[in-house]
């Protein structure tokens, strides 16, 4: 009668179990933020986060698995050969990369959600196997078919889960945190199911041959730190990346929607000034012919104790009918002149330069290139905001008894230089976030591809520099050189 071969009887280390389930729930995790950068990008953004994602979550799953393995304690001593733990990688890369591509199509019918879980659960099932057959010990495994075949179903089922968690849970702006927190913890223990499942499988029996341990490592605590460690470290440096990107496209969401509101805040302040010039205006001055009318034919009558009066009164309204007509005309003029629109934005730079000067009494000069350039509207209507900006902040705290203003264009910059000789700005005011009018400023430039600097002049007073593109990034819109003189 023959002796069956002795079992060899192994145990856990239940600390890095822990660890190990912590990994696949980290990866888990990292995996909802990827999911949702790949289905936001778009192009070549689109595939590198693919790529990096893929990367990142194949790290993460690698790394769960081969500290699940050293987990299990032998009687034997064990090492693993390199070239196959490294291969054991390029499945759990594979199938991280399909997932992220499945979750991140618009749809995912039933069909496509099963075909990619037999797809991805089979590359986590390939990664787990290909990791035991890297395993060098002087013993013979042995695979009991029932538990291998139940370790792939598990790898399936849990790929399934995976998929539809990732694919519900991709945009986690619209989802609270513990949801994710909870779809993290159930994939993590999806995956680890999968894989003590498979490593209770496997029985060893001991063999007298040595095993050939030429390209094997041995793996110590210390190896186990390093794995978790470095593992961890890459889906972190994945979910700030993730993080930042985020950011980015909402920084830029929020500016699209301040460069809309802005130029509906133009047009509508057009509007509004066509309407007060044209409508109003007009019927202010009818209401004052008819009043000097009314004067004209009072003062024909023969002046009397009861005509007097009415011609003073007369004479009263008119004068505040002309001073009305004027501030109507004050108000149309500061929601959009109608000199940028009419003469374009060079005489509308000396149209505000005099009126700054008649309202204020500083002296102030505009030098434009020959020929004067002709922009379009964005540009126009930007620049001559920040000019006006300019000479606000110059009347309301520079004391300064001079302004020059200088237009350049120098290769495909348009570029405004604005000098005034007062006290200068200090750097508590660039830096105070009360400094809303200098926030503006810097805000309309950004919008247009553009730059701003407030530079303090030596001998007192401040220079304010702005560059903006000739051709907006953001619009096809170009500028080109009238013959209208200086």
């Amino acid at each position: 009668m023959t002796t069956p071969d002795p079992v060899v009887v192994g145990s856990y280390d239940y600390g890095i179990v822990g660890l190990s389930i912590v990994i696949a729930v980290a990866a888990s995790f990292a995996a909802f933020d990827l999911a949702g950068r790949v289905t936001a990008a778009r192009g070549r953004s689109r595939n590198a986060w693919l790529l990096g994602g893929a990367m990142a979550l194949g790290i993460g799953t690698w790394s769960m698995h081969y500290v699940g393995m050293v987990a299990f304690k032998l009687p034997l001593p064990v090492s693993y050969h390199w070239p196959t733990a490294l291969l054991s990688f390029l499945p759990s890369l594979f199938a991280s990369g399909a997932a992220l591509w499945v979750v991140s199509r618009p749809t995912m019918g039933v069909p496509r959600a099963w075909l990619a879980s037999v797809f991805m659960g089979g590359g986590i099932a390939a990664l787990h196997y290909t990791a035991m057959d890297s395993m060098r010990l002087q013993a013979m495994c042995h695979y009991s078919p029932p538990l291998v075949t139940l370790s792939v179903l598990l790898a399936i089922a849990g790929s399934l889960v995976s998929l539809w968690l990732m694919f519900l849970l991709r945009d986690d702006a619209l989802r609270p945190a513990w949801r994710r927190i909870g779809s993290a913890l159930l994939m993590g223990a999806a995956i680890a199911g999968m894989h003590y499942t498979g490593m209770a499988s496997v029985s060893y029996t001991p063999t007298p041959a040595l095993p050939d341990l030429s390209h094997s490592l041995g793996v110590s605590y210390l190896g186990v730190a390093g794995i978790t460690v470095v593992s961890l470290m890459v889906l972190i440096v994945a979910m700030l990346g993730s993080l930042v990107d985020r950011l980015q496209r909402q920084h830029a969401q929020l500016r699209a929607l301040s460069t809309q509101l802005r130029s509906a805040r133009e047009d509508e302040a057009g509007r509004i000034a066509r309407e007060i010039h044209d409508d109003l205006g007009q019927k202010l001055t009818g209401l004052k012919m008819d009043l000097l009318w009314t004067e004209r034919k009072l003062g024909e009558l023969e002046r009397s104790p009861a005509i007097n009066p009415i011609l003073d009164r007369v004479v009263g309204a008119t004068e505040l009918v002309e001073n009305i007509s004027g501030a109507v005309q004050q108000i149309a003029s500061d929601l959009r002149p109608d000199v940028l629109d009419q003469l374009g934005i060079g005489p509308a730079l000396r149209f505000e330069a005099r009126r700054f000067q008649e309202r204020t009494t500083i002296a102030c000069e505009v030098h434009l290139p020959t020929p004067a350039p002709v922009l379009s509207s964005e540009l126009s209507i930007a620049l001559f905001r920040i000019f006006q900006e300019c000479l606000t902040n110059v009347a309301r705290h520079a004391h300064a008894a001079r302004v020059q203003a200088e237009l350049q264009l120098q290769d495909d910059w348009l570029i405004l230089s604005v000098h005034d000789d007062g006290r200068g700005i200090t750097n508590a005011e660039l830096t105070s976030p009360q400094s809303l009018g200098l926030l503006g400023m810097k805000e309309r430039a950004a919008l247009l591809g553009g730059e701003i600097h407030f530079h303090r002049r030596p001998g007192g007073g401040t220079t304010v520099t702005v560059r903006l593109p000739l051709k907006n990034p953001n619009n096809a819109h170009s500028v080109h050189r009238s013959r209208e003189g200086d």
